[in-house]
C-alpha cells in the first residue's frame, strides 16, 4: 500500500500467478478479489494505491475467508501507513521473510 496525493484517485492492482491454478481458477480468484476491493474504493476513493497478491491457497478459499484475509491485511497495511506518515517514506515495508521458509520457496506474509 502506498499513500499518494489526496487528489489522485485510488487504484488497486492484482497479482494472481500461475501457481494459483489454471486460467479459469485465476480468473475466479480475480473476480472475487475485485468484488471485495469495491468496499475499499468506496471508503478511500482518493489517495491510496493497493496491490493485492493472491497466494496459491486462495484458489481453495471460500469467499468469506478471502474477505476476512483481505480486511485483516488492509487494516495492517493502513495502520503501518498511518504510523509511517511521520517518517520520510510513504511506502509500506514488507515484513521480514523467515529464511527457512524462503529457501523452500513458500510464500510468507
Amino acid at each position: 500500500m502506498v499513500s499518494t496525493s489526496p487528489d489522485a484517485p485510488s487504484q488497486v492492482g492484482f497479482i494472481v500467478a500461475k501457481t494459483v491454478g489454471n486460467a479459469v481458477t485465476r480468473n475466479l480468484v480475480k473476480r472475487r478479489l475485485r468484488e471485495i476491493v469495491v468496499e475499499t474504493i468506496k471508503q478511500h476513493p482518493y489517495g491510496v494505491n493497493v496491490v493485492v497478491r493472491a497466494l496459491p491457497v486462495s484458489a481453495q478459499a471460500s469467499f468469506n475467508d478471502l474477505v476476512m484475509d483481505y480486511r485483516k491485511a488492509f487494516f495492517a497495511a493502513s495502520t503501518r501507513l498511518r504510523d509511517s506518515a511521520a517518517g520520510s517514506s510513504p511506502l509500506i515495508s514488507t515484513p521480514s521473510v523467515d529464511k527457512a521458509h524462503e529457501s523452500k520457496g513458500e510464500d510468507v506474509l
